[in-house]
């Protein structure tokens, strides 16, 4: 049996549904249906020469605002020099007289599509057989060969031309915010930052940066716990430091007790650590199945981008690399960061997922009053082609400032501040927000940073001393 056979039941044929997509195109005199059946199926898609070739006359013809009926397209077909495609008595003329109106042109189209992809897959299966009954392959290979084709074959097929008139894109687009399918997830703990960056678009990529001891893996704890607790999948690949390090981290932050981390202090109080370890059993495990440690497949930006979609396949919805500025691409380091931004956009769109890169202050910026997008490690490819970009910074010893939050202003002391450099999903950009991380490993968030302020002369030492 053909692939062309298989694919001819049930319902209407392929053939049939090919010309009637052309024809419905032919009669739309609106253009709405024209640009949606554009939009779905390109000429190559129609397995009918004769058929294909009017299709790729009418398409460009529609592309370049010129009026589209069968004198015109017999006109275009021999200014093209393709006349022999074109009898206005014949083919398209019996197209017409079948169809009376276009109002059904979208459902041919999709069963044309539907039929394109089948006879690719058909055509890819048979190629994949032969490697794999060629005892020289070994099939881990062709699994391999395999996937990486349907991944080119998902591009292809889904991939769709901006043609002029984008109402129906702008109105699926609509109706998946008001339907809330399309939702910005935010950051926990963090709801200023999360208005004002929209960190969590689905299709988001992010950067955070911030020097050693700035707080940004106790930020990333945060998140990750917070998202768990309202069901949201979180994913973070730590690039540093072993697995038990951070679940050790993980268990003093659940407890909200430093002193877990002090070597000396847990063998000197071992009935009080092992207490703290099985009360929170289950939610280290939870923690465990968060996290991954960065091994050998993740030495290279392709074995993250790997990581990355592997996670976004498996569901995962915000997704943390801490920190990329671990792997050092080598030569030409601006074509291969762009090519794995390239690639995570990629990823983040067709999963509906969002990305957050951790990264470090370039060597020598520590002294700088301002740092900008180039001053963070690592290619300019990242905060050029990244949605947002984030700076952690410590103030010590705390800093008295003045923060606004939901129209109030006040005035409280902070020991970190969050630095919005790039916001394109947002409205926060070049804005400053004042947090701090407590004695308890809580973060607090007060509000944007309006100016800072000379500490009262009778200043509370026990609030400044909890805000440090």
């Amino acid at each position: 049996m053909s692939a062309n056979e298989i694919i001819l039941s049930p319902g209407i044929a392929p053939a049939d549904a090919e010309a009637c997509t052309l024809a419905s195109f032919l009669l739309d005199n609106s253009g709405v249906i024209r640009r949606e059946i554009m939009r779905m199926v390109r000429p190559a898609a129609f397995l009918d020469a004769d058929i294909r070739g009017l299709a790729g006359i009418a398409w460009r013809m529609q592309e370049e605002g010129k009026p589209i009926d069968a004198v015109t397209i017999r006109h275009e077909a021999e200014n093209r020099g393709l006349g022999a495609l074109m009898n206005v008595k014949g083919e398209i003329g019996r197209l017409l007289d079948e169809i009376p109106s276009p109002a059904n042109g979208v459902h041919y189209a999709l069963i044309v599509r539907r039929a394109w992809r089948k006879r690719w897959l058909l055509r890819e299966s048979d190629g994949l057989r032969e490697l794999l009954l060629n005892s020289e392959h070994d099939p881990i290979e062709v699994a391999r060969t395999l996937r990486q084709r349907l991944d080119t074959f998902v591009e292809k097929a889904t991939e769709s031309r901006n043609y002029a008139g984008g109402a129906a894109e702008l109105t699926s687009r609509i109706e998946n915010i008001l339907a809330g399918n399309l939702v910005s997830i935010a950051l926990p703990r963090q709801p200023l930052c999360s208005e004002l960056t929209n960190v969590g678009m689905p299709g988001s990529i992010s950067m955070l940066a911030g020097t050693a001891g700035d707080g940004k893996t106790w930020l990333i704890l945060a998140w990750l716990y917070g998202w768990r607790s309202v069901g949201i999948a979180g994913r973070a690949l730590m690039m540093e430091e072993t697995r038990d390090w951070h679940l050790h981290r993980g268990l003093a932050y659940i407890h909200g007790e430093p002193k877990l981390l002090n070597l000396q202090w847990c063998r000197e109080n071992p009935d009080f650590v092992r207490d703290r370890r099985e009360e929170s059993h289950d939610e280290i495990e939870a923690l465990g199945e968060m996290i991954d440690v960065a091994d050998a497949r993740h030495d290279t930006l392709d074995g993250v981008a790997a990581w990355i979609e592997s996670e976004a396949r498996n569901g995962a919805r915000m997704i943390v690399v801490d920190p990329i500025s671990a792997i050092d691409p080598g030569q030409n380091r601006w074509s291969k960061d762009q090519s794995f931004i390239r690639a995570a956009k990629k990823i983040v769109d067709r999963y509906g997922c969002s990305l957050t890169l951790v990264t470090h202050p370039k060597t020598g910026t520590g002294g700088k009053k301002s740092i900008k997008q180039d001053d963070l490690a690592g290619g300019a490819a990242f905060p050029r082609f990244t949605q947002c970009v984030m700076l952690l910074q410590k103030h010590e010893p705390a800093t008295y400032v003045t923060v606004r939050k939901h129209g109030f202003s006040e005035h409280t002391y902070i020991n970190r501040s969050l630095v919005i450099l790039k916001a394109r999903n947002g409205r926060g950009g070049g804005m400053r927000i004042g947090m701090a991380l407590d004695n308890h490993l809580q973060w607090h968030e007060y509000g944007a940073i309006v100016r800072k302020k000379q500490p009262p002369q009778d200043a509370n030492d026990q609030q400044h001393e909890e805000a440090a």
